[in-house]
């Protein structure tokens, strides 16, 4: 999957959205895909492929290429724990000349959790920041990378339903849900 994050399309801070996007893609990650993201940025060409009859929408570019090698590179950390158990739950790789000035602890804060109780917690942070280190990519001048990996992982403590209701009710809250009315 490949997501486009740029001031032409909206986006204030591009680098920092496309950082949000992928922490909540690893922290949502439901069925276990265990995503290694990839992130870079520079210019593209957005174009058309096919025929006039079938065609896509597409990106190209360097930028492009770099994300999907950003996204196949293996963290420096063991795969597994000494318990036998995956050692991360997602990787975000991008190019260490990205990250710039910006702060870990704004972007990978602990997160607040709302218990079905209506209770409000502090969950335990479960992102690492590794060292920046080299990587010479196929066709690509090497470069330094770095990487955020999730160590925790998703275990659902809710029901299905619970989690549907606690969907609702966070929707009323912040007035986006309009249930159908039916019309008699």
């Amino acid at each position: 999957m490949m997501i486009v994050f740029s001031k032409e399309f909206g986006s204030e801070d591009p680098f920092g959205e496309a950082v949000r996007v992928a922490r909540s893609m690893g922290e949502d990650d439901f069925f276990a895909f265990v995503p290694h993201i990839g992130i870079a940025s520079g210019q593209v060409i957005v174009g058309y492929a096919g025929t006039q009859v079938m065609y896509n929408c597409s990106v190209f570019g360097a930028p492009v290429a770099l994300a999907a090698r950003c996204a196949g590179i293996k963290p420096n950390v063991p795969e597994t724990t000494d318990s036998g158990f995956p050692a991360f739950s997602c990787v975000i790789t991008f190019p260490d000349a990205e990250w710039g000035e910006h702060d870990f602890d704004h972007y990978f804060a602990p997160r607040t959790h709302i218990d079905m109780d209506g209770k409000t917690r502090e969950m335990a942070n479960t992102w690492k920041e590794l060292p920046a280190r080299a990587f010479k990519p196929k066709n690509i001048p090497e470069l330094e990378i770095r990487q955020v990996v999730d160590q925790g992982f998703y275990i659902p403590s809710a029901s299905p339903e619970d989690s549907a209701k606690k969907i609702v009710r966070d929707l009323r809250r912040a007035n986006r849900y309009w249930p159908e009315v039916k019309e008699p």
